[in-house]
């Protein structure tokens, strides 16, 4: 059949306490995934810390951190001609046949089959890419905070808040070569990564005060500041591989392809109520 069998495991620990100043909460949870497509695989991990602890008899702190690990392997690829293949057409026989005792990839008239192009191309992108070809792409992320809170008095409170969010992308393809380099250069390397850093900062002032039986004070005001980046780098072959299967940025036929970019912004605000 076309399809595998999907499996998908998860584990999960947990540690918690609480006194009475404080709690915490520390976690992990590993996520196991196989696809249903040949190749298809993911392994995410999560850690995470919360607590809030009573630092005075005026202030609080309270405090929450996840850190973030995934490692996707050559996900589904997009088949718009799936239903192309007829229900008598035995994929096991096309699994066994997509590329030559050599591993190249076989070419149509080898396989007469695979009477026409949209067979090829499902064959290609199932099986060549699922088994042969590697796309790899990963991300770690950390996203935190840290939250203040004092009692100016038992109607005026002071809040500070800080936070940050941290993701590191990176995709890795690697093409294998579909044909001897005697017969000229296949294949391809890719390398991408892409980092986003955001950082919020707040101040908040909250009061509330009965002044007199029937009328009541409420007053919120605060300023907020957040300053955004991203950076991307990106490199690949071109041309094809000289060296068949040799998946490096040195092994490019003709020059190899770059790009690289970063931006940043910041965004600071007033409010109150």
């Amino acid at each position: 059949d076309l399809y595998r069998t999907g499996q998908t495991g998860e584990h999960t620990l947990t540690f918690s306490n609480s006194t009475d100043r404080g709690r915490y909460r520390i976690g992990y949870t590993r996520n196991d995934w196989t696809g249903t497509f040949p190749g298809s695989q993911q392994v995410r991990n999560t850690f995470s810390l919360t607590g809030d602890l009573q630092l005075a008899s005026k202030l609080t702190a309270s405090a929450a951190v996840n850190y973030y690990n995934r490692a996707l392997t050559n996900p589904p690829p997009k088949l718009y001609i799936a239903y192309s293949f007829p229900r008598s057409v035995k994929t096991e026989l096309l699994e066994q046949y997509y590329k030559t005792s050599d591993g190249y990839q076989i070419a149509t008239q080898d396989f007469p089959r695979l009477h026409n192009n949209a067979e090829r191309r499902m064959m290609q992108e199932v099986f060549w890419e699922g088994l042969e070809n590697r796309y790899a792409s990963g991300q770690n992320r950390l996203i935190g905070s840290l939250r203040l809170n004092y009692a100016l008095a038992d109607w005026l409170t002071l809040r500070l808040q800080g936070a940050t969010d941290y993701a590191d992308n990176t995709i890795e393809a690697e093409n294998r070569s579909t044909q001897p380099a005697s017969a000229g250069p296949s294949g391809s390397y890719q390398v991408r990564r892409r980092q986003d850093r955001v950082r919020y900062g707040e101040v908040l002032l909250s009061a509330q005060r009965r002044l007199t039986p029937e009328v009541g004070l409420d007053v919120l005001v605060g300023a907020a500041t957040t300053q955004n980046y991203s950076d991307e780098t990106a490199v690949w072959t071109n041309g094809g591989l000289v060296a068949e299967n040799w998946f490096s940025i040195n092994n490019s036929n003709d020059i190899p392809g770059r790009t690289a970019w970063r931006g940043e912004d910041r965004t600071d605000g007033v409010f109150g109520s």
